[in-house]
């Protein structure tokens, strides 16, 4: 029997695919799909990011190409709007589109707007959520439906990080992020303390600019600041220093928690069984207090307060992690992920 083919929509990650090919990389960032290769008969396609009326036509026509499901890991709306257009008139009815939403899904400034958005997100068939408080924003704002839509256990691959990281328990705290993150009152609470602090981060990521981070190095002898690149080598190095630290940290900036941002920093920490510093937020899928894997600061007399108990605490501090790590086997690794993809292909499918 002939297997179903699906297109994976990547965004240049055809060195990560290289990588992880060598045993380089875990497969977190294919969301389940390289592990169903052997039941579907998936296909790469890779969009150039460029901007331009010819690189978004291009970008538009390889979601036509045949195949019985598209899976898109990382929601952009732009390339459906062929898709969808020639769906909503009936010319294809058969192809699946299931992708994954790391935010909620947009409305419209305008009436107009509004449809094509609303267009848009009718032609998808399955939609998968990081933050189920996402996930209700959008029925809630009529984009979407119950029925199609879905929370999403993503994580990591765990085989890989047993087979690649050494996890040991450190005298030192760090922070890798570079999305939307609130240095400035992680490094005023570690600067009333003596725990070491290495933070590593780019200088510039999209609209976060961290330049202003180098006034503070040198500043303090147990605050460490390194300026990275971002590439995957840079990814594979922090992760293995990650796996030595004490405690992962993962400040947030206030204004900027309307997703789960800071969901990979807590991912890698539970697959690498470290407890959690993280700020408030109301869209994460892991309440690092509740789950007793970590705790939630919001001042930085908060901060203050965890970043102590854990450096006086190291037992304790183990015990976190191994809550984390447990927490990530039954749940939060890429079986699961691969386990709902696999549903929703099956039941999707069928019809």
């Amino acid at each position: 029997m002939n297997k179903k083919r699906i297109i994976n929509i990547g965004y240049g990650r055809t060195t990560l695919r290289d990588m992880y090919d060598k045993g380089d990389m875990s497969s977190r960032l294919f969301y389940g799909l390289i592990e169903l290769e052997d039941k579907y008969d998936v296909r790469q396609v890779s969009f150039n990011s460029r901007s331009g009326l010819w690189y978004r036509m291009h970008n538009n026509l390889l979601m036509l190409r045949k195949a019985d499901a598209i899976y898109m890991t990382y929601l952009y709306e732009q390339p459906l709007f062929l898709y969808a257009l020639l769906k909503k008139l009936g010319l294809i009815r058969k192809r699946k589109l299931i992708v994954v939403s790391h935010k909620h899904l947009k409305t419209g400034s305008s009436w107009w707007q509004n449809q094509i958005y609303r267009m848009v997100y009718h032609s998808i068939d399955m939609v998968f959520f990081h933050s189920q408080r996402n996930l209700d924003e959008s029925v809630g704002s009529g984009m979407t439906i119950r029925e199609k839509a879905q929370f999403l256990y993503w994580g990591d691959d765990l085989a890989y990080v047993d087979r690649t990281y050494h996890p040991k328990q450190g005298d030192f705290f760090i922070s890798t992020g570079r999305e939307n993150r609130d240095f400035n009152t992680l490094l005023n609470a570690f600067a009333q303390t003596d725990a070491k602090l290495e933070l590593y981060t780019n200088r510039v990521n999209y609209e976060n600019n961290y330049e202003d981070l180098e006034q503070w190095q040198d500043q303090f002898n147990n605050i460490s600041i390194e300026f990275t690149d971002k590439t995957n080598n840079t990814t594979l190095r922090l992760a293995k220093r990650t796996a030595e630290a004490r405690c992962v940290v993962i400040p947030l900036m206030k204004q900027q928690v309307n997703y789960c941002v800071g969901l990979t920093s807590i991912v890698e920490a539970m697959a690498l069984g470290k407890p959690i510093i993280t700020s408030p937020n109301p869209y994460s899928p892991v309440d690092v207090q509740k789950e007793g894997i970590g705790f939630v600061a919001n001042t930085i007399e908060e901060w203050i307060s965890a970043i102590r108990y854990l450096q006086t605490h190291p037992d304790e501090a183990v015990a976190m992690g191994r809550r984390a790590r447990l927490l990530a086997e039954q749940h939060y690794n890429i079986k699961a992920t691969t386990q709902q993809l696999d549903n929703a292909l099956t039941q999707l499918l069928m019809t």
